[in-house]
This record gives C-alpha cells, structure tokens and sequence, in this order.
C-alpha cells in the first residue's frame, strides 16, 4: 500500500486527470493502477483532500466514472461504486493522537488494514467515516489473526463518525455514528477495547455486536438494532477482572436474540439503555455472578414488548442499583428478574414502571442484603404479582407505589428483617391480596405509613404475618371479597387513622399475644362483623384523622348519598356521608368517594354527540360526562371515582370495555397511563351481574363499547 497517513482512495485522488475539455471524464481508480494516459498535461492536486472536498473542486459538468478491482467501468450511481468510493477509509492512529500524523495507517476495508498494522504494537483508534454504510463481511478483530496478535495486548478503539480528513497535522473529529450492516467483532484480545459512535442495523449473522476481552469494555452511543441472527450486542470479559461500561444513550431493539447480553467479574454500568422487542429472548441480560462488581443502571432505561423478561440482572456479592427502569408489555416472562446472590444489596431509585407482562412485573431476590424501591408502579400483570420481592435484609417503599390489578396479589414481600412501605395503592387485585407482608421467620417488625389504599381485592386488603409489630397508619380497606385486614403478631398491634368497611368478611382479623391498639379507626358494613381478635389486649383511643389538606373529618363508615340525576349537579358532603352516587334514569352511575369536597354533575354522552370518532372494531352502548366542580373533570381527585355502566341483556359482558376519551382520543381505561397524578385503578371488571366498571381518581367522559 502507499504512504501509510494517507486513505487509499484518496491518494489515488490526488493522481486524477483534470481535464480542461470539461465534457473527458475524470477516472477514479478503487486500487492502485496506473491512470490512462491523460490526452492533455495533467493538474496534479498536491494538498491531501477529502471526498468531497474532492468533488467540489472539479469543474462544473465534470464526469467521473469509477474503476473497480476488476478494471471494469462502474456508473458512479451504481451501489458497487458507492462501495469502492466509501470503503477506502478506516483509519488505525495511534491512541495518543489527535491529530494526522505519519504513524496513521488506511485502507479500503478492515481486511485490507490489518496487513497494515503488521508493525503495530501500541493503543490505537480506528477511525469509520459517518456518511455511507459499510455492507462488507470483515468488520473483525480476532486477536489471534498473525497480523494484529501483537496488538490485543493493547487497548483498541473503534471510533465511529469520523470526518473523513487525512491531511497531515489536520485534527481527527467525528460526530454522529457509522453504520454498519455487518457484525461488528472484537474477539480474542487481552486489553481494553471501546467501541463509539457505531450503529450495528440488519446483521444477518451473528451477533450485531461482539466483544470478547479480559480487559475494559466500553461503549458510548451505541445502536444495534433488526440483526436477524442473534443478540444486538454480547459483551464477555469474564475471563478477566475488567469492568464493562456503557455511556451516552445506547439501543438494543428488534433483534432475534436478546437485546443485550453483558457478563464481568467487574462492574457493569450502563447509562440510558433502550432494549425493546427483542425476538426470542429478553430485552437485557446482565451476569457478573462470576466476580464481585456491582451492576448499576443510570440515566432511563427501557425494557418493553420482549419475546422473555424485559430485563435480567444477576450479581454475585456486589449491588444491583437501578434508576428510572421501565419493563412493559414483556410476552413470556417477567418485567424485570433481579438476583443478589450475595450479600449486596437492591435499590430501585427514580421512577419505576412493570405493567402487562405476562408473568410478574417485578422479581427481586436479596440472599443477604436489603431491598430498597421508589416510586415503583406494577399493575395488569397477566399471571402473577405485581411485584415480588425477597430479601433476608430490610424490604424498604417509599415515595409513591401502585399494584393494581395484577393477577395474583399486588405487592408480596419476605423478609428475614424490617419491612417498611410507604404511600401504597393496592386495588383490585384478581386472585389473592392488595399486599402480603410476611417476616415472621426472622427478627423484623412491619410498618405501614403515608396514605395506604387496598381496596376491592379478591381475597384480603391487607395480610401480614411479624416476627415483632405491625404498625400501620391511614390504611383504607373497603370491599375486599375476604377481609379488610388480616394481621398476625406475635407481639403488639397498632392501627391508627385506618377506615375499614364493605368488606365479605371481617374487617379486621388481628392475631397477637401483646396490645391490639386502635387509634381513631372506623369500621362499617364488614359482612362478618368489624373485629376478629385472637389474643392479646384491646385498647381504643379516639383519634382526630382529618385527611390531609381537607377540612372535613371523613368517617368511611357513614353512608352513601344518593342522587338521581336526569342531568344535573349535587352537592358532595364528606361530613354526613362516604361519598356520593350520582345516578343516571337508565341506570349508568358515578361514585365519588370521599375525601372530596365541591360538587359534581353526571350527564349522558350519547353516540351522536361524542367529541371524537370511537375506534374501528367498537360497538357504542352507553356514554357518560361525569364532572367535579371546582377541580373539574379530566383531573387527579383526592378520592376515588367509581364509573358504573348497567350492561344490557343483549351484550356479552367479557367483551365489554370503557373507553376515555384524553382530548384528543378515545383509550381502553385498561391501558390508560398518565404522569399528572391521574390513575386508574382498574380499567374494567364485573361488579355482580348487572355493572360493569372501572375505579379511577378523576372524571371525565366516558363511554361502554363492545369489542
């Protein structure tokens, strides 16, 4: 090859024929050969120039064609052309550089490079242009290749989004990524690689890409996306003691494997991950169950809609720590599968979403740390909790939790510690409880605090078993099938702010040898009877619990009242009554449910009126504007609202649905989400025979469709 500084294709530019008829073609040759004889003096261009500085320089009207290896004329439009034209420019420099200098080293393609670096045997960068696809099959750096083992003892990096320059002393930028249709391979090498500004796009074999070391992996602004062969991208260094890193925004989508599959002894940290719809297995897969590294990911991250669990993290001794993760929608499996196998601990920070996956949203295991979560949400898990979690140390909520309509219980948690939960909504839950606290095999009390909901669950609000106490403050627990509460202690007791009512059985069942101590709780309606006490001492003591920011005392046991409305307001009293059912002449009604304060309205929505088109596929049944004054509809309340649709004899209710409609569409209540306070609680279920519901926060209009 020519001067080692120089890009092939380039330093044949330099060799063209410029015409001054401007009707000759200018020859661009794709390997070295010697130009026709040029019927006029040739202009030889001394200064080193890059493509396109080439191209603006020729004259206006210049033809060029292009030769390829075979000496064959290839049209300049044509895809081989294209090809020999960008593929004359990896570039290896030496790591230190930041500029052109004489140790640089070009080519056409890797293969062709790697003779190049013969003589190499120091860090280096190899340099990928931003502006062209690179289509080739030898996008490989296999540390066994006799041309480059004497490099793999020293750290390699390949830089995507070069500029394209190769003028001596001219600085080396890049910006934006270099794509490749190709796997992108570093294999065999026994010091740190990096990988930058590289996107892997429609690899129809292997993995998009691989990296095998025993030193650093470091990625930054990666994607690998569509390969229809394997993983987008696998990352090894277990055989070393190297930690992996992945910085900038990184995407692993639509592949036909895992997303991304990273396994260290060190550290795995990864900044913004998107690994979404991957094919066969899982969004991500984290192991470092070999070594002692922690496994941190920072920034948002996003593990929705994969063939397996969205996410998969296993460490041996070190933390597995998580900040704003949401696994949605993920087919097979679980949201996210987390394992502590050691004695490091869980801790979920930021905002944390796990709805409709197939199994559970969350599963976290501790073998001797703690579990620590905030703001976590897990509802309409299809076949098991919305989360579950495990831990020899302390299980600790806080900020604010939702675990609606999950199959199976909402929240469960085991613990060998304390377990403490703040801010929980729990409702609606299908075949067990709102929550299912249990530490009774170890050293622990459970705790309750902030404002707790566990309404309208199949089996119990409410079931905790202590090795010590239970301690829980404003907990609503109102019609669950079995009973509101159902504690176990061994030791005391305390329940203070607490409104237990409508449920099928008791409304709390309290077993205990200490003090069973109640603080200003009411009770109403429970089937069975309010107190079930098995043991233990009985003390009450009347406490003021306003709820905050209302100035009304709500007693949840009082009462509904009852309003029928041919279109029209009432007003909402928290002080005589629970709250205030607004009723339609056929039958459809609204519940607001208290605290709440002002007035309300209910008036039909008929098909004719509708501010929007339904969706195709939907039959309209019923239609209702359910409005709260002063706060006004489409807007988070302080209590609950229940909408009630009477389902007509003629419609099937399992293909019933309740649609919202956001201002600008109609949504399935079932797969609404907002990030203004408003919830939904439970999208749509039987209440009887004659109702078909959905529990929200806010009003609006709404509308029954059969599907």
């Amino acid at each position: 090859m020519k001067q080692t500084n120089r890009l092939l294709f380039t330093t044949l530019i330099v060799l063209l024929t410029l015409l001054a008829n401007l009707v000759t073609p200018v020859t661009v040759f794709a390997d070295e050969g010697t130009p026709p004889p040029a019927t006029e003096e040739p202009v030889v261009v001394e200064e080193e120039l890059t493509v396109a500085e080439v191209f603006e320089q020729l004259p206006e009207d210049t033809q060029i064609v292009v030769i390829n290896e075979e000496g064959s004329l290839e049209p300049l439009a044509a895809e081989e052309a294209v090809t020999i034209i960008a593929e004359g420019d990896p570039m290896w420099c030496p790591a230190a550089n930041t500029t052109v200098t004489a140790d640089c080293v070009n080519a056409l393609t890797v293969t062709d490079l790697l003779p190049l670096l013969a003589s190499k045997d120091e860090a280096g960068i190899i340099y990928f242009y931003t502006p062209v696809t690179y289509n080739t099959n030898d996008v490989t750096f296999d540390g066994t290749n006799p041309n480059i083992d004497q490099l793999k003892d020293n750290s390699l990096t390949l830089q995507g989004g070069w500029n394209g320059t190769t003028t001596l002393n001219s600085t080396i930028t890049f910006s934006g990524n270099s794509v490749f249709s190709v796997p992108v391979t570093v294999t065999n090498w026994t010091a740190n690689v990096t990988i930058n500004n590289i996107t892997v796009d429609g690899a129809t074999t292997g993995d998009g890409i691989t990296v095998m070391t025993t030193g650093n992996i470091s990625l930054m602004d990666v994607k690998s996306n569509n390969n229809t062969s394997g993983s987008g991208a696998y990352l090894d260094n277990t055989f070393g003691t190297g930690n992996i890193t992945l910085t900038g925004t990184n995407e692993f989508n639509l592949n036909n494997r895992w997303g991304l599959q990273a396994a260290s002894k060190g550290d795995i940290t990864l900044n913004n991950i998107t690994a979404n719809e991957n094919k066969s297995l899982g969004g991500a897969y984290l192991y470092n169950v070999a070594g002692s590294g922690n496994i941190t990911l920072n920034g948002t991250n996003t593990f929705n809609l994969n063939y397996e669990t969205g996410l998969t993290a296993a460490s041996s001794t070190g933390d597995i720590t998580i900040n704003n993760i949401t696994a949605n929608g993920n087919k097979n499996f679980d949201g996210a599968f987390l394992v502590a196998y050691g004695t490091g601990d869980i801790t979920l920070t930021g905002t944390n979403k796990f709805n409709g996956n197939y199994y559970s949203g969350l599963v976290a295991s501790s073998n001797a740390g703690n579990i620590t979560i905030n703001n976590i949400t897990a509802n309409e898990n299809l076949n098991w909790d919305g989360v579950s979690l495990d831990a020899f140390g302390n299980i600790t909520l806080t900020g604010t939790n939702e675990f609606n309509g999950n199959y199976w219980s909402g929240l469960e948690a085991f613990s060998s510690r304390n377990i403490t939960v703040n801010n929980i909504t729990a409702n609606g839950n299908k075949n067990y409880d709102g929550a299912y606290l249990d530490n009774s095999y170890g050293i622990g009390s459970i705790t309750l605090s902030g404002t707790t909901v566990f309404n309208l669950n199949n089996r119990y609000g409410l079931e905790a078993y202590s090795d010590s106490d239970i301690t829980i403050n404003n907990v609503t627990a109102a019609s669950n099938a079995v009973e509101g509460l159902y504690l176990d202690a061994p030791q005391n007791i305390t329940i203070t702010c607490d409104s237990i009512y409508d449920n099928g059985g008791y409304g709390l069942n309290a077993i205990l040898n200490g003090v069973l101590t109640l603080n200003g709780v009411t009770f109403a309606n429970n089937t069975s009877g309010d107190l079930l006490q098995t043991g233990g001492t009985l003390v009450e003591n009347s406490t003021d619990c306003a709820p905050a920011g209302s100035s009304n005392k709500t007693i949840a046991g009082l009462p509904l009242q009852i309003v029928r409305v041919s279109g029209g307001s009432a007003e909402l009293d928290c002080v005589l009554f629970s709250g205030t059912v607004l009723i339609l002449p056929n039958g459809d009604q609204v519940i607001f449910k208290c605290p709440t304060s002002g007035s309300a309205s209910l008036n039909p929505l008929t098909n004719d009126a509708l501010p929007g088109a339904l969706p195709e596929g939907v039959e309209y049944v019923s239609g209702m504007l359910a409005d709260q004054s002063p706060v006004g509809s489409d807007t988070a309340l302080d209590g609950l609202v229940v909408v009630s649709f009477l389902i007509p004899a003629e419609f099937n209710s399992a293909s019933l649905a309740i649609l919202y409609w956001t201002g600008s569409e109609w949504v399935d209540l079932k797969d609404a989400t907002f990030e203004d306070g408003r919830s939904v609680i439970n999208g749509g279920y039987m209440n009887g025979d004659a109702y078909f519901e959905a529990l929200t926060n806010f009003g609006g209009r709404f509308v029954l469709v059969s599907k």
